[in-house]
């Protein structure tokens, strides 16, 4: 089936979309809740978009499990540096090499070596040679 969608309702739809989002980040809201409110005012005046494709959308997210990693990831760096682990890694890089000439970017090196080694992201273990 075949939908015909005007171009006049684009815009329409559009002008809605972006106002309401800009509406809303100028008036304070946090980005993720900015996003949301525009999304929910483009469904409510679009005929198009029904709130089951929205949920379909969201569980669909949720079977990709490379992309459930990143807020785990997230997360993971927020505890680290609300815990002191970060300092505490790199006061440990820069002790060992922070003597050598150019020893703050070798320790940012070697800081960054260990968060790898530490959160277990093999891409960081692969580029670790180079």
């Amino acid at each position: 089936m075949c939908v015909l969608v005007h171009n006049s309702e684009i815009f329409y739809l559009a002008t809605i979309l972006c106002e309401s989002l800009f509406g809303l980040l100028f008036a304070g809201a946090p980005i993720g809740i900015a996003l949301a409110g525009a999304t929910a005012l483009l469904v409510i005046f679009d005929d198009f978009l029904t709130y089951s494709t929205l949920f379909e959308a969201f569980f669909s997210f949720l079977t990709k499990y490379t992309l459930v990693a990143i807020p785990f990831f997230i997360f993971a760096g927020f505890l680290m540096e609300k815990t002191g682990l970060v300092a505490g890694l790199f006061k440990f890089a820069d002790a060992l090499v922070g003597w050598v000439p150019g020893g703050f970017a070798y320790a940012t090196l070697l800081a960054a070596v260990l968060f790898g080694a530490i959160s277990g992201l093999s891409l960081i273990h692969i580029s670790e040679p180079t």
